[in-house]
């Protein structure tokens, strides 16, 4: 591919006419039809390749036929089945439990009581 660099003297149109005489030479199975017009081949410099870029990037921001409609916007709201572990914890409604489950209020105060009864119980079982 030593054509592909070519120093300032040289001209763009000679690359091509050299590539098509290295595929006539290597390859002459290949046919390359006699009607076919180079000169209506864009030219390729760095702002062809730069708005080339710019159009390819902005495909993947936005594909085509996908582009939302006011009433596909996602809403930030909870999900209507949250079927993920971390989508059930943050939809879990903790202020009804915490005001009217009896569990969730005693809990704590069970959890205070009872230590210094598994303290005693497991300063025994040491001293054997």
């Amino acid at each position: 591919m030593k054509h592909w660099f070519s120093s300032k003297a040289s001209k763009g149109g000679n690359i091509l006419d050299k590539l098509q005489k290295d595929i006539k030479s290597k390859f002459p199975q290949i046919q390359i039809p006699k009607n076919l017009n180079l000169d209506q081949l864009p030219k390729v410099n760095l702002k062809y390749i730069k708005d080339l870029a710019d159009q390819v990037v902005k495909s993947f921001h936005q594909p085509s036929g996908s582009k939302p409609t006011p009433g596909q916007v996602a809403s930030s709201g909870p999900m209507k089945f949250p079927y993920t572990f971390s989508a059930k914890l943050a939809q879990f409604p903790y202020k009804f439990y915490f005001q009217n489950n009896w569990v969730w209020r005693y809990y704590p105060i069970g959890i205070v009581a009872c230590l210094p009864i598994f303290w005693c119980i497991s300063k025994m079982g040491k001293t054997f």
